[in-house]
């Protein structure tokens, strides 16, 4: 029985043993990873507090503070030590996610706790006879703690914790070669116990290598190497090289296998990555490898190396034109069951590290008169140039085939993991010597190895490899911007004015949408503002709905350049900047221009002719607006008739075009200048009240909801009176009183009705129409598009006045976009981008009079609905369709923020005769901007007791519609109960599918 005292050891609770042992959250070194152990320093603790404060400070709400955390972590990890001595392991796994909770918030945690919860998740996955699924959670819960993925910051280094490798060998031994007649064909963890084995091997102890070796090598037949060469790649740790590599390297030589290729080029490309600084690094004196002829790789190696990775690609070149494709089949004769052992390798990632952690300076370098040297005197740039050279051709669009995708994510690979590198180099606590680094020449000879295959690639026809194509193109516009932008807008202006070449057009907008920055900012390269204005007034005939995918892309480019400009007109100011003073320098950064670089017809001019063209083609600005709001509009047009079950317009084409469209307008409205927003709320005021189109009325209602979220008074101001009118009269001659309770096609007649919903109020300034409307709506709107529109106008309200959410995503800060020098020169900040202390966030935050108008809205709206479904209840056996079509009107969700639950007492807490209150779990308390906190607010009280009121209120509809038996099928009016108490349940703060997309969309915005 494995003693979890020796992990955690208790003395009466977890909390007392941190005090007893000594041990303080506040004294122990934080999870950071820049030095070893030894090295490190309260600034480092300070550091990564303040960075942590710079987060906490930005949202509009309280925050707990460390100490809070720590102890709610205390308590979390106090009860895990419970179960687990207990051998509870289902209260065990239900506190496991409340760790993963814990661990979502971010806060840091003691290196000393986190080495702990390692090693008991560690002996729990090695526990015998637990079932795969409980191992496998076990083991997810280890690998989080541990927070090794790929290119981010290690939490625990080899210092701060050590494990035992014999354990885990003796239970994967046992899963390896099972005894026949207890063997389970549905039990397979070999996979899992080589993933714990690859998590832990920096943790194993290197002076027990020898010893792995004496324990593995003896077992390695031709029968099993199959099975263990994953086991060597999968336990040795990536320090002492010099013991196993050689030894691996005979190995792999004497086998066709693509097993082998896989296991070893992968451990080959992380300890590229792993000892790019030699004997300097973590790995110290002893345990780093020693730079040998290419890299840390004897000559011999290289070969091996480079070989084994050109052959991998199934290109068709050279030796390997047979051979490349053998191994695999060589593999399924083997032993089958070392097929059991699998892993996802992305050999074009391992082969990528290989190459660029192996580039120096470390030969001659290759000119014009030395033909003998290397490119930019690096071996390992010279075989990628080779590598390149002999596969040009079938990066060609022409030359399409099964080698297609593995050259382009190969290429892609190549340059993330440079630019990679180079970031790294950049960082003070780099270790990598001087004279071991990445050089300008390599850098220049790196792009110029890759420009053209990648400019082939663009414009491939399967769409994966041309983003692939498109990524890399990216990564070198960043790099050497004056070699490899003037090559991209030489194919730009070519692929947009060319019209009957979808495929062409397609290709260069997501390709100028890849490389925006570079377009937009100066202090990256000069030479492309110029082009910027050009090339949106290029893209405005590719919004076109027959073509879905075209449209797509010219929104995205138009989204990625707006986000990082002012549109506005610069020709009616003079400018404030001096160009022979000194700032200019400061504000453009020349050691990324290589404009020479390029053999292009775009001339080079100087930096005054530059802003001079920018600033007079700001004055096209006004025209490229109207020109795209029109085009849009004509867009709306043509849409097909909303209809069906969600009222969507046309299919999922058309609604992915019009979210597009959307998002583009939100960006394109939010950087208008004060002059051109007015232009657009003129254009589309007149629209609005000259049309009433059927078939756009959702659409048209996005796009004034772009114009209110920037300026809403002014928006409203517009808007609200006429809608308000609109609606009224509408209603007075008949509109919406036809009564349904179903989906249906909008009747005709209530097109000026349903059109003049679309404008969303946004101000309190207008609270007494905006009330009046809305009890309108309620009373009179009767069929099923009519009053579901009411109920998403309340919704909508209700959340813009009583919700906390950010008001601006501008590129800059308020302060300086509505400062007058900003506006005389804003070209020259084009692009510019913000440290994260430096970004001021401006939240909504509901003010005393939004929260009372809310309760107004309730009181006004929710409770004379509440009394009239009670009525309705109360003769649910003589529902006829008025009555019916009553009691579908009046339910209707929203508010999952206003107020926040209190802990609930249970009566019946169903506990069995072996489980504690105290072991139950309850969610993680934290503060997250509720609008109402306080149970003592009498506010509070009237929100929480009309809460209670309407769940009383779904629970009596549930058991009155059970009960019914005879007469009509009220079958929309269960639809309905079901969906209220959905949101009764479920309609509270934030749900996980919510989050992850936000988590998402997040991710994307920073990449």
């Amino acid at each position: 029985m494995l003693r979890f005292e020796s992990i955690l050891e208790p003395s009466g609770s977890f909390s007392s043993h941190f005090r007893q042992s000594g041990i303080s959250m506040e004294d122990d070194s934080f999870s950071i990873n820049d030095t070893p152990i030894e090295s490190v320093s309260l600034s480092d603790h300070e550091k990564q507090l303040a960075s942590l404060q710079t987060y906490l400070g930005s949202v509009p709400y309280e925050t707990e503070s460390v100490q809070e955390m720590h102890q709610k972590l205390e308590e979390i990890v106090g009860k895990i030590f419970i179960a687990a001595k207990a051998q509870n392991w289902l209260v065990l796994s239900t506190w496991d996610g409340m760790l993963q909770c814990w661990l979502l918030m971010r806060y840091p945690m003691a290196k000393s706790m986190r080495a702990k919860l390692v090693r008991l998740y560690y002996e729990l996955a090695l526990l015998p006879g637990l079932e795969p699924r409980v191992i496998r959670g076990w083991t997810d819960m280890f690998s989080r703690l541990l927070a090794s993925k790929p290119g981010s910051k290690r939490k625990l280094e080899s210092t701060d914790l050590e494990l035992p490798w014999r354990t885990l060998w003796r239970a994967l031994q046992k899963e390896l070669w099972p005894k026949k007649r207890i063997q389970e064909p549905s039990r397979n963890v070999v996979n899992i116990f080589l993933f714990v084995a690859e998590q832990c091997k920096r943790y194993f102890p290197a002076r027990e290598i020898p010893e792995m070796l004496e324990t593995f090598l003896p077992l390695l037949t031709n029968d099993t190497v199959l099975t263990m060469v994953p086991v060597l790649t999968s336990f040795l740790p990536p320090t002492h090289i010099h013991l196993y590599m050689p030894a691996l390297f005979k190995l792999w030589e004497a086998f066709n296998s693509s097993v082998i290729d896989d296991r070893v080029l992968d451990l080959a490309g992380l300890l590229s990555e792993e000892h790019v600084s030699g004997t300097s690094g973590d790995a110290g004196e002893e345990g780093g490898a020693q730079w040998k002829d290419v890299g840390i790789w004897t000559q011999a190696e290289w070969q091996v190396l480079i070989s084994k990775g050109l052959g991998s690609m199934n290109v068709p070149v050279g030796a390997t034109q047979g051979a490349s494709t053998t191994a695999g089949h060589a593999d399924t004769l083997s032993d089958k069951d070392s097929l059991r052992i699998k892993k996802s390798i992305n050999r074009f990632t391992a082969f990528a590290k290989v190459l660029v952690y192996s580039m120096e300076v470390d030969g001659e370098i290759r000119g014009t008169e030395n033909q003998k040297g290397y490119v930019a005197g690096s071996k390992a740039l010279d075989s990628l140039d080779r590598i390149i050279t002999s596969t040009e051709s079938f990066f060609h669009p022409s030359n399409f085939g099964q080698w297609t995708s593995t050259l382009t994510a190969f290429l892609n690979r190549l340059a993330a993991e440079f630019v990679k590198r180079l970031k790294e180099e950049q960082q003070e606590s780099c270790k990598t010597p001087v004279t071991r680094r990445l050089t300008p020449a390599i850098r220049r000879g790196f792009v110029s190895i890759l420009r053209t295959p990648a400019l082939l690639a663009m414009f491939s026809k399967d769409l994966l490899c041309a983003s692939y194509a498109q990524s890399s193109l990216r990564v070198m516009a960043i790099l050497e911007p004056g070699m490899v932008m003037p090559e991209l807008l030489e194919r730009a202006y070519g692929g947009l004015e060319i019209v009957n070449e979808t495929h062409r057009t397609t290709a260069v907008l997501n390709m100028l949408a890849g490389v925006a920055l570079p377009l937009v900012s100066e202090r990256t390269w000069s030479g492309g503002q110029r082009h910027l204005i050009p090339l949106l007034e290029l893209c405005v005939p590719g919004i076109d709905l027959n073509d879905p995918s075209k449209t797509m892309c010219a929104t995205a480019f138009i989204v990625s350049v707006v986000q990082h400009i002012k549109i506005g007109d610069l020709t009616q100011f003079s400018t404030g900047i001096s160009y022979s003073s000194s700032d200019v320098d400061d504000i453009m950064d020349e050691e990324h221009d290589f404009s020479q670089g390029a053999d292009t017809d775009i001339p080079v001019l100087s930096k005054e002719e530059e802003r001079s063209i920018v600033r007079d083609a700001t004055a096209s600005f006004a025209d490229w607006v109207t020109s795209l709001v029109r085009r849009i509009l004509a867009l709306y047009e043509n849409l097909p008739e909303e209809g069906g079950r969600r009222n969507t317009t046309g299919g999922k084409q058309e609604e992915n075009v019009l979210k597009s469209i959307k998002a583009m307008m939100d960006v394109v409205c939010l950087h208008l200048s004060d002059e051109l927003f007015d232009l657009v709320l003129n254009l589309l005021h007149n629209y609005a009240t000259t049309n009433a189109k059927s078939n756009a009325v959702t659409a048209f209602g996005q796009l004034i909801a772009c114009m209110a979220r920037v300026k809403p008074d002014k928006t409203m101001a517009k808007f609200l009176p006429h809608c308000i009118s609109q609606i009224e009269e509408e209603i007075k001659h008949g509109a919406s009183s036809v009564r349904t309770t179903s989906s249906h096609a909008a009747i005709p007649s209530d097109t000026t009705l349903h059109w003049n919903y679309s404008p969303r109020p946004k101000l309190l300034k207008n609270k007494q129409q905006i009330l009046s409307l809305l009890v309108l709506l309620v009373e009179k709107t009767k069929s099923e598009r009519g009053y579901t529109g009411t109920g998403r106008l309340i919704t909508r309200t209700l959340h813009t006045l009583a919700e906390a959410y950010p008001t601006n995503s501008r590129f800059v800060n308020s302060n300086e976009w509505d400062d007058p020098a900003f506006n005389k020169d804003h070209n020259i900040h084009w692009g510019r981008l913000y440290t994260p202390e430096d970004v001021v966030i401006e939240w909504h935050v509901p003010t005393g009079d939004e929260i009372a108008f809310v309760l107004e809205i309730l009181d006004n709206v929710f409770l004379p609905a509440m009394d009239k479904v009670e009525t309705l209840l109360e003769s649910t056996s003589r529902w006829d369709n008025v009555d019916r079509n009553d009691f579908c009107r009046a339910i209707w969700g929203g508010l999952s923020t206003l107020f926040k639950e209190q802990p609930k007492v249970v009566a019946l807490s169903c506990l069995n005769d072996t489980e504690l209150e105290e072991m139950i779990v309850a969610p993680l308390d934290v503060k997250a901007g509720f609008t109402l906190t306080n149970p003592n607010d009498p506010r509070y009280q009237k929100a929480a007791t009309y809460r209670l009121r309407y769940g009383d209120v779904c629970q009596r509809a549930a058991s009155a519609l059970r009960q019914k038996s005879g007469g009509e099928d009220h079958i929309d009016a269960v639809i309905g109960v079901t969906r209220a108490i959905d949101t009764f349940m479920l309609g509270y703060g934030l749900t996980r599918n919510d989050f992850d997309s936000l988590q998402k969309n997040y991710d994307q915005a920073r990449e």
